[in-house]
């Protein structure tokens, strides 16, 4: 008996550590799943609905977005949640929406998880007439006078509409100081200029405006331009010019269909790298006080056939002009740069303006530009005319103001094609009677030169139109100049004690 009972004792013994270890292995294994899987906002538990808004859920970063009619009483929504399997969700029930609320997803193992919810509610969609009425109303100090009344709108200043769509605005000098959000509704508006006003930022739902092909925003207070702009894929003519403007976005790189850009303003720095990729571009102009740099990815524009650069503290000049080849319009404003290399390779261009650039020592290779018909040049420490000039047989407009020419010589008589000609801010004591064979000159600046006399064959002169003669030495002018006034009504410009002499 007693041997019976030690050989039961042992298999307890000996086998009772592993009925115990099975039966841990035999624990139910607790889930730590906590997703929410559907978020429902069902019309039957929710009146201010009148059909079931199905939320987006994001996992990746845990966040639920819904958007609801206009109207929709956000302060008290019952949402409809499923979670994961045996996982609990709080709160529970009605909530406020009108703002963001955190949901904690508690797993069966107690493990959580938090869900940010938004309710985004739609905007009413407003006719153009009404959008237009709210951007009056956001406007109370502005002297558009628009009658509200007028139900066609055909009476409001600055507004063009086919059948009550509204296709251009145009707002010049009008205190607009707001765009209100709701402007990016003007589906069919194409033209949008906005002038010498107060703007100080502008909605980023002007990035809406999907059929826009034309934008100027001139003389306003904007610091920088929404990012949204690049969704302006049709815009083929984009005006930015702002004294507080301080940065252009990246994005506009995008606007693949822009033909024309101008930028402008004194708080600007810098220009992105992005404006080389607007490979459709035809004209560029630049403007700014404070800009040092431009980006060498202008050398990509090869369609450019105007390019208007006026940054008086540039510091290095990048652009490899003998690439743009298309160029037949180049102006040049700069204080810190001398004559940029490859403009003589330019032979398209038919008008070319230099402005603070250094042409104490002309570039000869000027004469390869045989199709000028526009020189300008001014600021440029000149202290001699350039005879390299007289073969620029084509001319119709020369101007070589702001220098230090004392004379010029008896060639200027050639340009038989030139129409106006600009002299003025030199030290010219005389001007060569050759003048007189300018025969279709319209245009004559002689002001602010140290003239005594000007020679009477400019009395021959007969389609002149403009004579200007101010701030000279001058006494007296031979009375066949005076006769144009009389023959010809041409407007002479001279103090009143310049006489006519006989």
């Amino acid at each position: 008996m007693l041997k019976h009972l030690n050989l039961i004792l042992f298999s307890i013994i000996l086998i009772g550590p592993f009925l115990i270890s099975c039966g841990k292995d035999d624990d139910p294994v607790l889930s730590d799943e906590k997703e929410i899987v559907s978020f429902v906002f069902k019309s039957q538990n929710n009146a201010s609905l009148v059909s079931d808004v199905v939320a987006q859920i994001n996992q990746d970063n845990k966040t639920i977005t819904a958007t609801v009619p206009y109207g929709t009483n956000t302060a008290v929504l019952v949402p409809a949640i499923e979670v994961s399997k045996n996982a609990t969700f709080s709160p529970e029930g009605a909530q406020d929406f009108s703002k963001a609320i955190t949901y904690t997803i508690t797993a069966e193992d107690n493990s959580k998880q938090e869900y940010r919810a938004e309710i985004i509610v739609q905007e009413i969609e407003l006719t153009d007439r009404e959008i237009l009425i709210e951007f009056f109303e956001a406007n109370p100090d502005t002297n558009l006078n628009w009658d509200l009344n007028d139900e066609t709108m055909d009476s409001w200043t600055g507004v063009t509409h086919i059948e009550g769509k509204i296709t251009a605005l145009q707002f010049v000098d009008n205190n607009i100081v707001s765009l209100p959000s709701s402007f990016g509704g003007l589906k069919k508006l194409e033209r949008l200029v906005i002038a010498r006003n107060k703007l100080t930022s502008l909605p980023d739902e002007i990035g809406n405006l999907e059929n826009l092909k034309t934008l100027f925003l001139l003389g306003e207070n904007f610091t920088d331009i929404p990012q949204e702009i690049e969704n302006l894929t049709n815009l083929e003519e984009l005006h930015l010019v702002s004294q507080e403007l301080n940065s252009v976005p990246k994005e506009i790189g995008n606007l693949e269909n822009l033909e024309i850009l101008t930028i402008g303003g004194n708080a600007l720095t810098t220009i992105p790298d992005e404006i080389g990729k607007l490979v459709n571009l035809t004209t560029l102009s630049l403007r700014g006080e404070n800009i040092t740099s431009i980006p060498a990815s202008i050398n990509d524009l090869t369609q450019l056939t105007d390019l208007y650069l006026t940054l008086s503290n540039l510091t290095s000049f990048p652009v490899e002009l003998q690439n743009l080849t298309n160029l037949t319009h180049l102006s040049l404003n700069f204080e810190q740069i001398n004559f940029p290399s490859g403009i003589d390779t330019l032979v398209n261009l038919s008008a070319l303006s230099l402005t603070g650039i250094d042409l104490a020592s002309f570039p000869a290779k000027i004469t390869n530009l045989t199709n000028l018909t526009t020189l300008s040049m001014s600021n440029n420490n000149l202290s001699s005319y350039p005879a390299e000039i007289n073969t620029l047989s084509n001319l119709t407009t020369l101007s070589i103001t702001n220098n230090n020419l004392t004379m010029i010589p008896k060639e200027i008589g050639a340009f038989e094609n030139l129409q106006k000609l600009s002299l003025s801010g030199n030290q010219l004591t005389d001007i060569p009677m050759e003048i007189g064979n300018l025969k279709n000159l319209t245009s004559l600046n002689l002001e602010e030169n140290k003239l005594t006399t000007i020679p009477k064959e400019i009395g021959r002169l007969i389609q002149l139109e403009d004579l200007y003669l101010r701030n000279n030495n001058l006494t007296s002018i031979p009375q066949e100049v005076c006769d144009l006034k009389t023959n010809y009504n041409t407007n002479i410009s001279k103090e009143s004690d310049v006489t006519c002499m006989k």
